[in-house]
């Protein structure tokens, strides 16, 4: 064959490649095109069904359901199906459909399939509406010859209610309301939803044994109210049975009791580092990456390394020359970086770069539950719950008396104990000999929160938490102008033992460290300089 025969033939290859390449998948569009044909299809079905439900409108059997057709407009179904079906066959022929296979553009083709999916669930919702009066007839059929199972599993469901709501009146409630009697109203208000359950499935039960007893005597009701009274108790049934777990959850809150101190904190730094190495003698380019683990460091070569800017190459390396740091060597040294960790054989020179730089903050708790104390290890917390909390050393930073929903804890922070107060259940109103005014003795389990002369709790200092602070706003003491008394800068803190021997002092956390490279992190750099000839 002749070179321009071939020529020839190669550009036409090319033509009918990028022809065919270029439009949309032949698959979606033969689907597409196939669609004006389904909805005229679905159109003969849609219209079967109305002739065939005109037509037994003219029987005698259709007396039993005259009352139901008009009550629900069954003949208004065949309308709606007719529209789900016109609009329909407008988006594939006006619409959406019709401008994209006029487009015929590959990139269209996802567009096109969503329009097809959506034409094909019009074509189904229009036949599902069309047959809507065959099953509603045989649904009523049905609900006739099962009425007297269907009255008689709503009265088992109706018992099953009355015994829910009979365990909490008889046995549950009485006991609650006795150990909080204060708490009695809100029991009762909590336990009225419940209640009216109950009352509406009575109701609801009544209404269908009057409907039952209408079906033996005339031999005719009306069945569709019938069954929906009878699906009201079973609905109600397993919407009780969960409310009445919750319910009893909820109440089971004023029993629970507990405060969580926070004892200690602290906030570690790291510096991870990356490296990309090459041989820089190879005629064949390849670069190798490596990340460090992340190093801990103290705070100063965490706050340089934070605010260096991102793509400093803090150092380099060249086989036989060593290492060449590019900032200060005592930053560099402080991270103990073996320049050649993990090196990819071959390679002769490198470069270094910061891939992160980030804290990880921890907290430490004493926990009373229920009388029971329990000191945590070190919990790890966000970076932002650590400066969030930092004023709160040696405060409640959560607690629930007993007698309180969970929704009512304290969750603005506090004195230790400090919303156990005024409670019989942890102590004791005492008076101070020396001036006559009253304080609060913690007894039992809660005796540990008695720090002794001078740092109880007194009557005018409860009362001013109790009516300015609680849920409003941390309460250090001490009044608006005077002195903190509690929390991280408080007397309190700084004269109680516990709190001078913890981490947090021993690291200076009580002289204020700077927040100042907060939220410093993550990837400072992420990827690294690289690059050949650098």
């Amino acid at each position: 064959m002749k070179p321009k025969c071939l020529y020839a033939i190669r550009l036409i290859c090319i033509f009918l490649f990028f022809a065919v390449g270029c439009g949309l998948p032949a698959d979606v569009k033969e689907e597409a095109e196939r669609k004006t044909e389904q909805i005229t299809a679905a159109r003969k079905v849609v219209d079967k069904h109305k002739a065939k439900y005109v037509k037994f409108l003219t029987t005698d059997e259709f007396t039993f359901f005259a009352v139901y057709a008009q009550r629900e407009h069954w003949e208004n179904r065949f309308d709606e199906a007719y529209a789900k079906l016109k609009n329909a066959e407008k988006e594939v022929t006006q619409g959406k459909i019709s401008a994209l296979l006029k487009e015929n553009k590959k990139e269209k083709a996802g567009e096109l399939w969503i329009g097809i999916k959506t034409v094909d669930r019009a074509i189904r919702k229009a036949l599902n509406i069309a047959k809507a009066p065959t099953q509603r007839m045989a649904e009523l059929k049905r609900i006739q010859k099962e009425c007297p199972q269907l009255v008689e599993k709503a009265a088992a469901e109706l018992g099953e209610i009355d015994l829910l709501i009979d365990k909490l009146e008889e046995d549950f409630i009485p006991k609650a309301q006795k150990a909080f009697p204060k708490r009695s109203d809100d029991i009762d208000e909590r336990f009225t939803p419940l209640k009216e359950l109950q009352q509406n499935s009575s109701h609801a039960l009544v209404s269908s044994q009057k409907r039952l007893k209408q079906h033996t005597s005339e031999g005719n009701t009306d069945y569709a109210y019938l069954f929906l009274t009878t699906e009201s108790v079973k609905n109600n049934l397993e919407t009780l049975t969960q409310k009445d777990k919750e319910y009893r959850a909820e109440i089971n809150e004023l029993s629970q009791s507990y405060t969580k101190i926070l004892t200690d904190m602290r906030i570690d730094y790291y510096v991870k580092v990356g490296r990309s190495s090459w041989d820089e003698y190879s005629d064949y380019w390849k670069e190798h990456k490596y990340i460090y683990p992340p190093g801990k460091v103290d705070y100063k070569v965490y706050a340089f390394f934070a605010k260096l800017k991102p793509n400093t190459m803090p150092a380099s390396y060249i086989n036989n020359r060593g290492i060449k740091i590019h900032i200060p060597k005592n930053y560099w040294n402080s991270l103990k970086i073996n320049p050649k960790q993990n090196w990819s054989h071959g390679d002769s020179h490198a470069e270094f770069w910061i891939e992160n730089v980030f804290p990880k903050a921890y907290h430490k708790y004493l926990v009373t539950k229920n009388g029971a104390q329990e000191n945590t290890d070190w919990q790890e917390i966000d970076e932002e719950d650590y400066y969030d909390y930092y004023d709160y050393l040696g405060m409640e930073i959560v607690s629930k008396p007993y007698g309180f929903f969970e929704k009512e804890r304290t969750k603005e922070a506090s004195p230790p104990g400090m919303a156990f107060v005024g409670d019989k259940r942890y102590g004791k109103w005492r008076t101070d000999s020396a001036t006559g005014d009253k304080f609060w003795y913690f007894l039992g389990a809660y005796a540990f929160l008695n720090r002794g002369s001078g740092h109880y709790y007194y009557r005018s200092d409860w009362e001013r938490w109790r009516g300015k602070y609680r849920n409003r706003k941390p309460y250090y003491g001490g009044g608006s102008k005077a002195a903190p008394l509690y929390g991280t800068f408080g007397s309190d803190s700084r004269t109680n033992s516990r709190y001078m021997k913890s981490d947090f002092a021993k690291r200076g956390g009580f002289k204020a460290q700077t927040a100042s490279v907060r939220g410093a992190g993550p990837a400072r750099r992420g990827g690294g300089p690289g690059g050949k000839g650098k």
